[in-house]
This record gives C-alpha cells, structure tokens and sequence, in this order.
C-alpha cells in the first residue's frame, strides 16, 4: 500500500487532530455568530480557495458544510500546480491520502477508468492547493474516497473534456480549487475578484475573461463552461480576503467559495 506523502501540515494546516478540529469548530461558530443561515445543496461541484486555515478556511469550510449531509460521493480535487511546471495532467499514484484526522482512501478503481479514457502525467504530487482540501473531506465524510489531480501547462480543450466526463457520473463531486486576485490593495483585489465571482454566480464564460485573475481559473473556466452546457446552477457563499485575518489591506488575497448544483 502506497502512502501520499503530504507536504503542508503544519504550515497551510495544523498537524494535530486537535488543532484542525479547533479550526473547524471556530469557522462553524462563525458562521452562527454571523447569522448566515446555511442551505444544504446535492452538489456537482464546489469552488473553493486553498490558502493557510487561518486566512481561507472559513470560506471553504463554509463550502463542506453546505454539502455535508450528503454522503457516498467520491471527491475528485483539481488544483492548479504552484509547485511544479509540467505539461498534462497529474494524478497522483497513491493509495491512501493521510491527514492530522486519519487517513482518506484513494479510489484506485475509479482511476483505472480515468486513466483508460485520459493521459495523465504519473509525479509524485506536491501542490496545497488540493492537500488543504483534505482533512475538510476527512472531517465532513470520513468514509469518502478521493483521487487528486493537478494541472500545470493545459489546454482549455483537454480539461473541459475532463471535467465533463467527471461532472456526468452521479458519483462524483468536483473539488476546484482556486483563490482569486494575488498581492493588491484591498480597492483593487475587491474590484478584480468581482470579476470573478460574477462569472461564476452567472456561470459567465465572458465574464471570466474580464479581468478574473485566479490561479485556479483554469479549473474554473472547464467548470463554468460544462455547467452551462448541463444546465446546472450556481450559487456563491462566501467572499474574504487575506486582510480579514491579517488587518493588511494593502497586499490581500481574495478567496471565494460557491456551489454548482
């Protein structure tokens, strides 16, 4: 049995049970100190943002918990790579994904039929924008299987193909990773990840292409294009910046979450 080595315990996320569970119980009683009134959604897919716990995770855990009643899916990550330049797309090679809350199965039976009906680049993947994912499904779905892939140089074509093939088996729930503008002052960062959040509140193509600067747009653009064509909605739950952990409006990252269903 293979064993993902992970790489961003205890700096993107804590390495104990404990501390990720601290995490967890703070975003949800946030989200009850906030007065947000959740919706349960039978989800495709979930946009979400991949930054340290303390700066995102209370966007994405918003995502997780809007989903967390409905079980026996398999969750497919798809991330852009910020650690590795290679052409295609990764899957990784293991059979277990460990976390600080125990480990999560990878399905190697549904990655044989990914890999008949894909090429895929074999690396040993080290990418947080899908190993931050991972300990939410664990905590939320602890019996659910997963299988990560990471994209760095490809096609708009190719990827479109993939998550359609993906988006059209009901077993399936598409994880998209992203965060949205990089290093703005929080007017800037507000105004460009606008952009953004439209394109996936309307599932607007054009929108996307006016100025939405995430490094997930990729993955975004793949989704909002095979949402369209299957009539899917879209709902946008949560928007926050950097600054709103760190009080530095003058150098933020923008994070959103939101629900294709």
């Amino acid at each position: 049995m293979s064993v993902k080595k992970t790489h961003f315990n205890g700096s993107f996320y804590p390495n104990s049970s404990d501390e990720v569970l601290e995490y967890i119980e703070y975003f949800n009683n946030r989200i009850l100190d906030e007065g947000i009134n959740l919706q349960k959604y039978s989800a495709k897919s979930v946009i979400v943002p991949h930054a340290g716990y303390v700066y995102s995770g209370y966007t994405a855990n918003i995502a997780y918990k809007s989903i967390s009643e409905f079980e026996n899916k398999r969750f497919i990550l798809l991330g852009p790579s910020h650690h590795a330049r290679f052409s295609g797309l990764c899957i990784s090679n293991d059979d277990v994904y460990p976390t600080p809350l125990g480990d999560v199965s990878i399905d190697t039976e549904y990655k044989q039929i990914l890999e008949k009906e894909f090429d895929f680049v074999h690396l040993d993947i080290k990418e947080h924008s899908t190993e931050v994912q991972v300990p939410f499904i664990k905590h939320y779905f602890p019996e659910n299987k997963i299988i990560e892939c990471v994209y760095s140089s490809y096609s708009a074509t190719d990827l479109t193909t993939f998550v359609k093939f993906l988006l059209e088996d009901e077993n399936n729930i598409l994880i998209v990773s992203t965060d949205l503008s990089h290093y703005y002052d929080i007017s800037k960062a507000s105004s460009l990840d606008s952009k953004c959040i439209k394109a996936i509140q309307d599932l607007d193509l054009e929108a996307l292409k006016d100025g939405c600067e995430a490094c997930g747009v990729l993955g975004v653009y793949a989704l909002i294009k095979n949402a369209t064509n299957l009539n899917l909605t879209s709902k946008v739950l949560s928007y926050t910046t950097s600054a709103d952990a760190s009080g530095d409006n003058s150098n933020v990252v923008g994070y959103t979450s939101a629900i294709i269903y």
